[in-house]
């Protein structure tokens, strides 16, 4: 089993340390905006997801909640891991800010893909919310 590499320092130097298994990392929070659409497949957002991330909080923010989707969920992750690397089974269901959100670990995004996000199922039609999310990062 691998060692797993540790976050020591914030900065954008990018500089690693083999000896002691250390990289610089940076904080970064991305806006990420969720409109509805009939597809229960993934979508793309366009925002590209650093190489190696641990999520260290979110939260969902819905100014529009869905009402006609079946399964009233969403998940977010990247398109070279899972769709729903980073959160799964967010309820959407009533406006608000969701906070508490669970937030999955470390994620090894080697391939540098976009986040996406999948909806329960396909049949939404009025959902519209923005998610919220700090990382922990490295290109390295």
């Amino acid at each position: 089993m691998a060692t797993p590499t540790r976050f020591t320092k914030l900065g954008v130097a990018g500089g690693r340390s083999y000896l002691t298994n250390t990289q610089d990392s940076y904080i970064k929070t991305y806006e990420i905006d969720v409109m509805h659409m009939a597809t229960g497949t993934a979508f793309d957002t366009g925002i590209e997801a650093p190489k190696t991330f641990a999520p260290v909080g979110g939260w969902l923010v819905i100014n529009v909640p869905e009402s006609t989707g079946l399964t009233k969920t969403i998940s977010f992750g990247y398109a070279a891991g899972a769709n729903d690397a980073v959160t799964i089974d967010i309820d959407v269901s009533v406006a608000g800010r969701v906070g508490g959100i669970k937030i999955n670990t470390t994620n090894m995004n080697d391939m540098l893909s976009n986040f996406t996000f999948m909806f329960g199922s396909a049949d939404f039609a009025e959902l519209e919310a923005t998610l919220v999310l700090t990382v922990m990062a490295s290109d390295e």
